[in-house]
């Protein structure tokens, strides 16, 4: 196993991980599967089919493809087969002497183990939290759950200190606004800090769980999106804790001054790709629904999207300009917008307030595209769930409020755009099908897009919104803006 997961980069590495894996898991399964009185498997077995929850499955249209998926969902492993343990850890891993709040040096952080397919020696399928409670990733973690039998695996998820129920701070989420965002307390909130967390966590597991019993077992570390970024960081920082780490989605690379240099807008390519290969015509439709969304006039807008609060309201017309950037409205708290009045507000910046929560519908959907119903984006627990590949619901709802049975394909709708009636069709349907994520549960009668705050917070990707890229994209293969990190 010394040289496995050094094998290149991309796919490469992960098939020739999984490769290494495999071999290491026939040979130590062997002495098992004699006692059992079953055959050995070839090292040459092929490993089955595997997908992850998101992207790789092949698209079925049958119903009853779709009914067997969400029977699937039901009986999923996850966090209600886990045993839930504490570990204490140390607040500093670096400083011999660090004050913090309270004089506060450890906090317990948590993490789930599933050790019914494990035996001693076999591999450990550790999961390095992201930004949530880790429960969350325990129920919507299909690799490691769909390989875990099959290779005889330890299953643990690690939860991210400052999420979930590992709190450093006890006043850290109920304290209010100037407890929760003291940076007294968040100085300890860095991936340094929780990359530490985790050798930690892998060395107790090795050294402690079941007497040690997992003392020769090579560690794979699994994340997706930050957790991603963690498990390759894990892999490179402590090489003698993982083996190989499956980085999903990871933006490594999304850093100023990276070569090649980060394009934000590409991903919004690929979720406009998306809704092009649900259904034929949606990503037009959908383009030509935000070119009427910045025409239409803001009392068309709020009666469209059922807009709890005006339009109007939704601007900088209680807000400072602030530092303004190319491209770029900065919204602040306090003050009146200097060309207008206070309660009146910037038809333009409101606008593009509107646009932006619409757009970032499109996003989670993509994100959250499951073949099946699921509520990862939407929270977990009790939250509702989205509808099996929402992307596709959305574009339904959206062809449905365009089209009428008397209609013509969506394809020859493109002539019409002008048409008063159909504008509004085209806001509507926007609305619907951005509704698929904002409306999850069906039950709301209104929507309230984030408005300025009147309070300091910190910053969020709404306080900067772009303007120019909603009405002259610099790219065609896309059709919501691009999201401009703060």
């Amino acid at each position: 196993m010394r040289n496995c997961g050094r094998g290149g980069r991309g796919l490469r590495s992960v098939l020739l991980l999984v490769a290494c894996l495999h071999v290491h898991h026939v040979a130590q399964a062997a002495p098992h599967r004699a006692a059992r009185g079953e055959a050995a498997l070839p090292v040459g077995r092929p490993l089955g089919r595997r997908h992850t929850d998101s992207g790789s499955v092949t698209r079925v249209a049958a119903a009853d493809t779709a009914a067997a998926a969400v029977a699937a969902a039901s009986a999923r492993l996850g966090a209600k087969d886990c045993t839930t343990r504490y570990i204490t850890q140390d607040l500093d891993h670096f400083s011999w002497e660090s004050p913090s709040p309270g004089n506060v040096t450890s906090f317990a952080q948590r993490y789930m183990v599933h050790d019914a397919f494990w035996h001693a020696g076999g591999p450990i399928f550790f999961y390095t939290g992201n930004e949530a409670d880790v429960e969350l990733y325990a129920n919507n973690t299909g690799l490691m759950w769909e390989n875990a039998e099959e290779f005889g695996a330890l299953v643990v998820f690690a939860e991210h200190r400052y999420y979930g129920h590992s709190q450093p701070f006890g006043t850290y989420t109920t304290g209010g606004d100037d407890a929760k965002w003291d940076p007294a307390k968040l100085r300890f909130l860095t991936h340094e800090q929780a990359l530490a967390d985790y050798a930690v966590l892998i060395y107790h597991l090795r050294t402690a769980f079941k007497g040690g019993a997992g003392a020769a077992s090579p560690v794979v570390a699994f994340g997706g999106s930050y957790g991603g970024m963690l498990a390759a960081w894990l892999r490179l920082k402590y090489p003698g804790s993982v083996i190989g780490a499956v980085a999903a989605s990871a933006p490594v690379l999304a850093f100023p001054g990276m070569s090649p240099t980060f394009d934000a807008e590409t991903y919004w390519g690929v979720v406009t790709r998306d809704a092009s290969d649900a259904i034929a015509g949606c990503d037009r439709l959908v383009r030509r629904a935000f070119t009427t969304l910045f025409a239409a006039s803001a009392v068309e807008l709020t009666h469209a999207f059922r807009l709890c609060t005006p339009l109007q309201q939704l601007g900088t017309g209680t807000a400072n300009r602030g530092t303004q950037e190319p491209g770029t409205r900065t919204v602040e708290s306090g003050g009146t917008h200097p060309e207008l009045g206070r309660g009146e507000s910037d038809p333009e910046d409101a606008k593009s307030r509107l646009a932006m929560f619409l757009a970032v519908a499109f996003d989670t959907m993509a994100m959250g595209s499951y073949p099946y119903p699921s509520n990862y984006m939407t929270g977990g627990g009790d939250a509702p769930k989205l509808p099996p590949w929402p992307i596709t619901a959305a574009c339904r709802a959206m062809v449905n409020a365009v089209s009428s049975p008397g209609d013509k394909k969506v394809q020859d709708h493109n002539a019409a755009a002008e048409n008063a009636v159909e504008s509004m069709a085209l806001l509507e349907g926007l609305r619907d099908a951005a509704g698929v994520f904002n409306n999850a549960s069906g039950s709301a009668v209104g929507q309230s897009p984030p408005r300025v705050s009147t309070h300091a917070t910190p910053p969020t990707h709404f306080t900067v919104l772009p303007v120019d890229p909603f009405r002259r994209p610099t790219r065609t293969d896309r059709f919501t803006p691009p999201i401009h990190p703060s």
